[in-house]
């Protein structure tokens, strides 16, 4: 499967040529995000993929939350995976132009922001120019080098069965935090977790382990052990947070949680 980028033209994706904004509101200039996607475009990242946020009211539609996926043919890849640029604005008066990196994973066409030890790039309407898209842009590039190398880290990391259990339980502790106690943190639920859908993802390194868990957080699901009222434990499908926007916060988590992992593998070499 090859990086295949795409047209963006005003039919196909209206919301990146919106000329009105949600509202009139003081210290907000309306910018269309085609602005920032052309300076994208010319800087060399072309786009691959347009996600937009289902408004909550039937008022918000065509001003939501949107998001344009960007990769960089002259780029590196590691291990199938490349580094992208999400672009995200959204036509509330309130919002700015967003940029921040992510990894995308071509094997399986999946896709994550990165951790917060990456910085994110904001750019106001109010006051736009090109010019300060293509600094961000600038601002941004240094980092792509520091998360391959990550990636290439973690490749090359192979955990063991108890390590991948410490991992696994701390992605499962994550991702149902502390307002439901029912979820139980068992080896069964770290093995739905895990859960393999091509050959390819039969490895044990944390790279592989770490996408397995997350397609399964973000895209499938997975069972895990839950506990009824009458304390019987019974397994529950874990929903996929399929919402890009809704899975941020997740996949820097994750993110951070892989760090860790490599860190703590590499202490006790």
């Amino acid at each position: 499967m090859d990086m295949q980028s795409i047209e963006l033209t005003k039919n196909d994706y209206p919301i990146l040529f919106q000329d009105k904004n949600l509202g009139k509101q003081n210290h907000y200039s309306h910018v269309v995000t085609m602005n920032p996607v052309k300076v994208l475009m010319d800087a060399g990242w072309m786009p691959r993929e347009v996600i937009t946020l289902k408004p909550r009211k039937e008022k918000l539609k065509g001003f939501q939350r949107h998001r344009v996926r960007f990769f960089n043919p002259n780029l590196p890849q590691v291990n199938g995976s490349y580094v992208e640029i999400l672009l995200t604005n959204a036509y509330d008066a309130r919002s700015s132009f967003i940029l921040q990196l992510g990894v995308f994973r071509l094997i399986c066409a999946n896709g994550m922001v990165v951790g917060d030890t990456f910085n994110r790039e904001s750019v106001r309407h109010v006051g736009y120019a090109d010019q300060k898209i293509y600094d961000a842009i600038q601002k941004l590039l240094p980092q792509t080098e520091t998360i391959l190398s990550a990636v290439d880290r973690y490749s090359s990391t192979i955990l063991e069965e108890n390590e991948q259990k410490i991992f696994g339980r701390s992605i499962l502790e994550m991702r149902f935090g502390e307002e439901d106690k029912s979820w139980i943190v068992d080896d069964q639920s770290i093995h739905n977790l895990y859960q393999t859908r091509r050959i390819e993802d039969n490895k044990k390194d944390l790279w592989t382990t770490f996408n397995r868990a997350q397609e399964n957080l973000c895209r499938f699901g997975f069972y895990a052990s839950k506990k009824a009222e009458d304390g019987v434990v019974e397994k529950k499908k874990v929903q996929a947070i399929k919402n890009a926007f809704r899975a941020d916060p997740l996949n820097k988590a994750l993110w951070t949680l892989s760090e860790r992992m490599y860190e703590l593998k590499r202490a006790t070499a």
